[in-house]
């Protein structure tokens, strides 16, 4: 199982580095897979009937590669038809759980397509290249550290209920391991190296509470991971969930606070 994970994460890892570093198409073909597919297994983690999984993929895929267009108002447009073929879907699928039912719909093309096109929306920016390696970097480092610290040294559950395996040892060595990450990756920013490093443990936070948070979604659901897809790491979305908080707190922060590059 361990020996699955590393070698998975040696393929995966470089993988996406390497499609930030070329940009579109790569990149684009990267975001969009990851939206399709994890979108596929929210529904099915949701036991959305199948019928309605290719609209939950298609509208997923299309606000994940949204940012391609240029255009102001077509995320306003895609969310639109989001809530509306979603209710409407739901409705004609009959999908059980009334308003529960219908959000649970609505929340898989939101939480795996919308949330990944910021990565994309910011790789598209001119600094975006040196951003989504930063913010990327750090959550991997982060997660690693977290996931091998814990192992190594944790005892005392963080929440046992949610996820037995992490630990508040783990949890506090993803946050040193970002802020060490982030301390060395400043220059690819135009942060000082404090404000790189307070960054570098508000994106470790981020993503440890999507983590959480995915986790909570597979517990209520009585699954152990979102699919099978990645050996050692179970599916997509057992890997993306870091990466959609994480993402939506850099993208924002870039936008609307960071100095230019």
């Amino acid at each position: 199982m361990l020996l699955q994970r590393v070698l998975t994460g040696m393929v995966l890892a470089p993988a996406v580095v390497l499609s930030v570093w070329l940009g579109p198409p790569w990149f684009t073909l990267m975001v969009g897979a990851g939206a399709v597919v994890g979108c596929w297994e929210f529904y099915c983690l949701t036991a959305t009937p199948r019928t309605l999984l290719p609209l939950g993929a298609a509208l997923s895929l299309a606000l994940g590669l949204s940012p391609l267009t240029g255009f102001p108002h077509t995320l306003d447009i895609l969310l639109t038809i989001t809530v509306l073929l979603t209710l409407t879907g739901a409705l004609l699928g009959h999908r059980a759980g009334g308003l529960g039912g219908w959000g649970a719909m609505m929340a898989g093309p939101l939480y795996t397509g919308y949330l990944l096109g910021l990565w994309l929306a910011l790789r598209l920016e001119a600094d975006g290249r040196e951003w989504v390696l930063f913010g990327l970097m750090v959550v991997f480092i982060s997660d690693t550290a977290a996931y091998f610290i814990g192992r190594l040294w944790g005892h005392r559950k963080l929440a046992p209920y949610i996820s037995p395996g992490k630990t508040w040892v783990g949890t506090v060595g993803g946050l040193v391991a970002a802020g060490i990450s982030a301390a060395l990756l400043s220059a690819l920013t135009p942060l000082t190296v404090v404000t790189a490093v307070i960054l570098g443990l508000l994106l470790s936070l981020a993503g440890q509470i999507g983590d959480l948070s995915e986790s909570y979604l597979k517990r209520s659901a009585g699954a152990k991971d979102s699919s099978g897809l990645l050996p050692g790491h179970g599916g997509l979305l057992d890997r993306m969930d870091s990466i959609v908080f994480a993402g939506a707190l850099l993208y924002h922060y870039v936008i609307w606070i960071a100095p230019p590059l």
